[in-house]
C-alpha cells in the first residue's frame, strides 16, 4: 500500500489520491509540503517562550473575608512577585 493511500485513509477529507497517481514530481511536492507544515508546527511553541520583560505571579489571586459586619475594616495582603527580567510596574488596582 502506498504512503499517498494510507494517508487517504487516515484523512478521508483530504483529496491526496488524486495527487498521488500524478507524476512522482507531485508526489515529491506533496512530501515536502507537508514536511514543512509539520516542522513549522513544532517550533512554533519554543519561541512563544522567549518573550522577555515582568512576569507577575501571585500566590493566591482570590480570598474570601467570609462575613463582614457592614462598617467594620478589613485588611488583607496579596503577595506579588516579579519572576521577569524587567521591572514589574503595578499602575492601578481595583477591587472586585
Amino acid at each position: 500500500m502506498s504512503d499517498f493511500r494510507l494517508l487517504a485513509e487516515w484523512f478521508p477529507g483530504f483529496a491526496v489520491r488524486k495527487v498521488a497517481e500524478g507524476t512522482p514530481m507531485r508526489r515529491h511536492l506533496l512530501i515536502g509540503i507537508i514536511l514543512i507544515i509539520l516542522i513549522s508546527l513544532c517550533g512554533y511553541p519554543a519561541i512563544a517562550q522567549n518573550v522577555k520583560g515582568p512576569k507577575m505571579v501571585l500566590k493566591e489571586r482570590v480570598f474570601d473575608f467570609k462575613e463582614v459586619k457592614e462598617g467594620e475594616v478589613i485588611e488583607h495582603t496579596f503577595l506579588v512577585l516579579n519572576q521577569g527580567e524587567e521591572i514589574l510596574e503595578i499602575k492601578k488596582v481595583e477591587p472586585g
